[in-house]
């Protein structure tokens, strides 16, 4: 029996909570991601009764190198005035979930700045709050001072305990250490607020923040202020992290295919990292008494920190008795009955495939429940369970919509202006981050997708399901090279080498899009003639929106016979709805910032309605020189059109409508590519028809180069 059971516990050490920092992408895998992306100036001035002193840092991107101190004299007078007045000011901005079980929204949160050698910045430190009861947190506080390259979230309050179908009577702390990342950005710096790193608190950031502060020290330049950072952050957060996986029997096998960062790991995500999390989570909630878990989190640093092992015994106890005592079936019923009532997802993620029930140190289908009502899934799922893949991967499409439209249409003037939303093109933007990795992290979901559906043979038909998961696919990849250009290409083949490195390279647009639509060619036909009206996310797109991005596409390569071909396939179809393509918005956390509000109304996101289809049908009649068959056509997408004969005028009115109907759908900036017309309308150069590739991109991947004129 596990000694962390109150009648046979044998230690009761004062709780000693010792804290420290960290954090990834992904996106992220995301893993995501929020990284901060600002240049500021840091000053820092001390004062005591009879003496004054004063010290002045570089940018961070020179990584505070201390240029000046000014020693005053013992004797000056204490009220004598500074030369220079303090810097204002500057908001970070931190948010996540936190969940052991979700914590609830009287849960405490205190985000601590790290010094140089991991210790809380007391006096820098500031509060926020878990907003939900269903963990979602966000904490804003200002700070005159950054002397940090780590920072720790840390949550205490009552949680969800999955095990007993209740909240806990019990409070608990938990802790996640991120990095920060901090870059030189003079236009940016004036917005004097900084986002830090998206960080969710759980027990995979709780039982690897010692040891990853443990790996920090012992990598050299970990205090320095540099892009090195990122990857030392990194490789000591998934070293950890597979380290404690170890310790619960789950080998490396499961997430060679996702992100591992401890922060990413969410119960908001259907995905493997989410999986293993509640496996986790629910093995020491059956062994562990709610008030010893703080107890047992220090008596496990003590023994994994130092070499990412446990010699313990009691812990090793604890974990076993976990893993054989698990009321799978009872207690998955319990978390999901729990998070639908939240509407936070349709169906909680299966983890039973992750506890090593039998107690031999492999996971295999002998760990199997003996009352789990579904049959032989494992990596052959059911209809119902390839539905939810597919529900699964729209989700990460519309993470993607909600940060790529956002500024698509800020950026284009569809919506706006937003106050304080950046509208700069430069390397270190957030938003330019944070579109790659949604992008990536879509793809990956796709490719997965893709790569269970068509690596066997089921007893049903996949290939809707394959269709969608393409069309998905090629639209994020027409997104990424109509912004960015050439890019990485990522293939089910290949899905698992996501993981930037070396062998990363930028693919030629028309490759990738050759084979994207090679793909779509195929499995289109299979796709359904109309989209769902219900539940859109659950079920596949239709043959006309996968023929409209056909057509999209072929028109970004100016393939104007292709792109008309594929367009008249869409007039030659009938279909019901006004929306071609959409996905469900009502469970997303971000319809609660004023950002995203103002962008997303309703309970659906529209990727393409008819007006998407008449805006091209007018376009490729522009560019095949039809001109009065341009016009005519102008009448289906503007009543109030009275025709005309010159193609400059058609032209015009075609951007004025073109504009409203993209910034509201998707594709804004790249129809005013397409139209020749960016430059003029956005004030921008040449070069600035490209984005700029990610610095933090750049910086982990030396087969990536940056686009000219960045």
């Amino acid at each position: 029996m596990a000694q962390f059971k109150t009648q046979k516990f044998t230690f009761f050490a004062p709780r000693t909570v010792i804290f420290y920092t960290k954090e990834n992408p992904i996106f992220l895998l995301i893993y995501a991601q929020n990284l901060l992306l600002l240049k500021i100036f840091i000053y820092q001035q001390h004062k005591t009764l009879n003496n004054m002193m004063k010290k002045q840092y570089s940018h961070l991107v020179l990584f505070l190198s201390l240029c000046t101190l000014t020693a005053c004299n013992d004797s000056k007078n204490e009220d004598s005035i500074d030369p220079d007045p303090l810097p204002p000011s500057i908001t970070y901005h931190v948010e996540g979930y936190a969940e052991l079980g979700a914590f609830d929204h009287n849960s405490t949160l205190t985000v601590f700045p790290l010094d140089k050698s991991l210790a809380h910045i007391e006096e820098q430190a500031y509060g926020g709050k878990v907003e939900t009861d269903y963990g979602l947190f966000s904490a804003s506080g200002n700070m005159k001072f950054q002397e940090s390259l780590y920072f720790e979230v840390q949550v205490t309050g009552n949680f969800f305990n999955g095990t007993k179908g209740r909240g806990s009577e019990h409070k608990t702390t938990l802790r996640a250490i991120n990095h920060v990342i901090n870059h030189d950005d003079e236009e940016r710096s004036i917005n004097r607020y900084i986002k830090l790193p998206a960080t969710n608190v759980n027990i995979f950031t709780q039982l690897t923040a010692a040891r990853i502060c443990t790996l920090l020290k012992k990598a050299a330049g970990y205090n320095e202020m540099s892009h090195t950072i990122t990857d030392i952050y990194r490789n000591a957060s998934e070293q950890a992290l597979k380290e404690v996986l170890t310790a619960f029997s789950i080998s490396d096998i499961y997430v060679s295919m996702l992100s591992i960062d401890p922060t990413r790991a969410s119960f908001s995500q259907y995905n493997a990292p989410a999986s293993m999390m509640a496996a986790v989570s629910n093995i020491l909630l059956t062994s562990v008494d709610e008030e010893l878990l703080d107890t047992f989190f220090t008596e496990w640093d003590k023994d994994f920190a130092p070499d990412g092992r446990i010699d313990n015994e009691d812990i090793k106890e604890s974990i076993r008795d976990g893993q054989q005592s698990l009321k799978y079936t009872n207690v998955y019923k319990q978390l999901d009955s729990f998070y639908k009532a939240y509407d936070f997802k349709s169906d909680f993620p299966e983890f039973w495939k992750f506890v090593d029930r039998n107690g031999d140190g492999i996971l295999d289908k002998q760990d199997k429940p003996d009352d789990f009502e579904i049959t032989e899934e494992e990596l052959t799922p059911s209809q119902q369970q390839c539905i939810q893949l597919l529900e699964q991967v729209n989700k990460y499409l519309r993470d993607f919509l909600q940060t790529e439209c956002v500024w698509e249409a800020n950026f284009c003037g569809a919506i706006g202006p937003i106050p304080d939303y950046p509208t700069t093109l430069v390397p270190t933007d957030s938003e330019v981050y944070e579109i790659w990795t949604a992008a990536y992290a879509t793809i990956r979901q796709c490719n997965y997708m893709i790569h269970i559906l068509t690596s066997k043979t089921y007893d049903y038909d996949v290939k809707p399901y394959v269709g969608t998961a393409y069309t998905i696919q090629s639209l994020i990849y027409q997104s990424l090279t109509q912004l960015f250009g050439d890019v990485p290409y990522v293939t089910p083949d290949n899905f698992n080498d996501i993981d930037y490195g070396n062998h990363v390279t930028r693919t030629p647009v028309k490759i990738i899009y050759a084979k994207q639509l090679e793909a779509l060619e195929k499995y289109a036909d299979a796709l359904p003639p109309d989209a769902a009206q219900t539940k859109p996310e659950s079920h596949p797109v239709s043959f006309v929106a996968a023929q409209l991005l056909m057509a999209t596409m072929y028109a970004e390569i100016k393939d104007y016979t292709n792109a008309s071909k594929h367009f008249a396939k869409i007039d030659s179809n009938t279909y019901l709805s006004a929306y071609l393509w959409k996905i469900s918005n009502n469970e997303s956390p971000m319809l609660d910032k004023p950002l995203y509000k103002k962008y997303f109304e309703g309970p659906y996101h529209l990727i393409y309605r008819i007006a998407n289809q008449n805006a091209l049908r007018v376009e490729l009649l522009l560019a095949n020189n039809q001109v009065a068959k341009a016009s005519d056509a102008m009448k289906k997408l503007d009543r109030e059109w009275k025709g005309s004969d010159k193609a400059d005028e058609i032209r015009a009115r075609l951007l004025e409508k073109g504009v409203n109907i993209m910034g509201q759908t998707f594709g804004c900036f790249s129809f005013l590519k397409r139209m020749g017309a960016a430059k003029e309308l956005l004030n921008i150069k040449d070069y600035q028809l490209l984005l700029p590739l990610p610095s933090l991109i750049i910086a982990e991947t030396p087969g990536i180069t940056q686009n000219t004129g960045y």
